[in-house]
């Protein structure tokens, strides 16, 4: 220590004075202070390698978001005490996400008897949080819900709310699509931890803060993204090692990977003047190389990739060779070929499986793990009129009229998930195993958290506490 310093502290404590010994303490730690280690340079996007599709809606510049969410990392609240010791995790090959230094993350503990968890957002008059449910073999509950005091933040900031919830395959995680005024912001769920972690913690003056989420690789360790300020198009964000590429400059619609990691299937929206229509694209992963596979009339979204890796579903334009007829509301007929279809990775034997189909954010088609049926949701009924000067709550505005159909790709079968057919049912989730699904509903008088076995049997409540439940998924314990 300097002989000014010195001096400067005994004056000080001559005075007595609490502020001064606070100037003492600043001055001391700036003399101590390491030096500053510089970052490491940001990863070199991969260039595309051949016939790249048109970049002209790139041109205009990007204007910066004006509302970002901060995601605070508030440890989360922990289940009450037990008798049984925190599990120890055995040996695996599967890897941890390293955005945050795994000394730091506490592990929850695991509740007895509890084969997993149903992770679902809980509305309130007050806020809108999300729960985990710990369920048993047979999705029965174990244990009361527990919130998880992390996503208060995220839920509840202005201008933000979260609008739907993606798994992973492995069901370690879950992305939270959370909505802001300036389009669609993804962060992660950590089912061991409990954390929730922004996905683009690193990256965000390449990519911002600002983007949609497409889909989840087959081995849970990538998230296809596209951004849509900073430098947009559809990159490759690797959640393990907090890495990412450059795939494409499409302005995405939907989008997935192939369960060998090795392609990925992009849908386009293009709407300028008169036209409007959308496009299908394959892209390689390892070359960058973007092949055509076809377009057709209308937006096309909705993008996913059958487990087995044999067939992708989207809706969009099937094929104009299979069209059905669809009764308008004022009861005048046309000819369509836009709705579900399925198709073969490669383009071909695309099929109109129904145009029976709710478009929307969160409303998409789910495979079921043996890749033989799809759930989605449906308008069976009229959606609720909204009063004049009314300020409308859209989330239970969802349920209104809404339903569930399961459909058969290979038969073509279409049916009501639960036999009775009431409505006001949304936001199917399949068992791990695929012998039930998990959805909410509203058909007991509150938007509660239900279980069926596919069958149509077996119905119950698992959520009774009279709140609005949306986007049930499962998780690991």
């Amino acid at each position: 220590m300097s002989k000014q310093l010195k001096q400067l502290f005994l004056n000080l404590l001559w005075l007595g004075g609490l502020a001064g010994l606070a100037v003492v303490v600043i001055l001391l730690l700036s003399n101590t202070r390491p030096p500053q280690t510089a970052q490491a340079p940001e990863p070199t996007p991969v260039p595309l390698s051949t016939a790249t599709p048109p970049a002209a809606r790139f041109d205009s510049p990007i204007a910066t978001p004006t509302t970002i969410v901060e995601v605070t990392e508030i440890p989360t609240a922990t289940v009450e005490p037990v008798d049984t010791p925190t599990a120890t995790a055995e040996p695996t090959s599967e890897l941890t996400p390293s955005l945050v230094p795994t000394d730091i993350l506490p592990t929850l503990t695991p509740v007895p008897g509890a084969a997993g968890a149903i992770l679902y957002l809980q509305y309130d008059s007050e806020q809108k949080l999300l729960h985990r449910l710990p369920v048993d073999d047979s999705s029965e509950p174990v244990a009361a819900p527990i919130p998880v005091e992390a996503s208060a933040g995220l839920a509840n900031a202005a201008n933000s709310a979260i609008g739907a919830i993606y798994p992973s395959p492995n069901r370690k995680f879950a992305a939270l699509v959370s909505g802001v005024e300036t389009g669609h912001q993804v962060v992660l769920y950590d089912f061991t931890t409990g954390q929730i972690l922004p996905l683009l913690r690193e990256h965000s003056a390449t990519l911002g803060y600002v983007g949609f989420f497409l889909g989840w690789s087959a081995d849970s360790q990538s998230v296809l993204y596209r951004a849509d300020v900073g430098q947009p198009g559809v990159w490759l964000v690797d959640v393990v090692q907090g890495s990412y590429r450059f795939l494409s400059e499409l302005e995405a619609e939907g989008g997935a990977l192939s369960p060998d990691g090795k392609q990925a299937i992009l849908a386009t929206h293009l709407l300028s003047g008169l036209e409007d229509r959308g496009e299908v694209w394959m892209v390689d992963i390892a070359t960058g190389e973007h092949q055509l596979l076809f377009s057709g009339d209308g937006p096309h979204f909705g993008v996913t990739w059958s487990p087995d890796g044999n067939h992708v579903a989207y809706v969009g334009d099937c094929s104009k060779e299979q069209t059905v007829t669809v009764q308008r509301p004022d009861g005048k007929e046309f000819r369509t070929s836009y709705g579900l279809c399925v198709m073969n990775p490669d383009g071909t034997d695309r099929r109109l499986l129904t145009v029976n189909f709710t478009v929307g954010y969160g409303f998409y088609p789910i495979w079921s793990p043996n890749s033989r049926l799809l759930a989605f949701g449906v308008l069976d009924g009229p959606r609720a009129a909204i009063k004049e000067n009314e300020v409308p709550n859209w989330d239970k505005i969802a349920f209104s009229g809404a339903n569930i159909h399961l459909i058969d790709i290979v038969t073509g079968e279409e049916r009501h998930l639960v036999p009775d057919s009431k409505e006001g049912n949304i936001d199917p989730a399949w068992s791990p195993d695929g012998e039930k699904i998990i959805f909410a509903s509203n058909r007991s008088g509150s938007e509660e958290i239900w279980a069926i076995k596919v069958d149509g049997t077996e119905l119950r409540q698992l959520t009774s506490d009279g709140k609005l439940h949306r986007f049930p998924v499962w998780g690991t314990q």
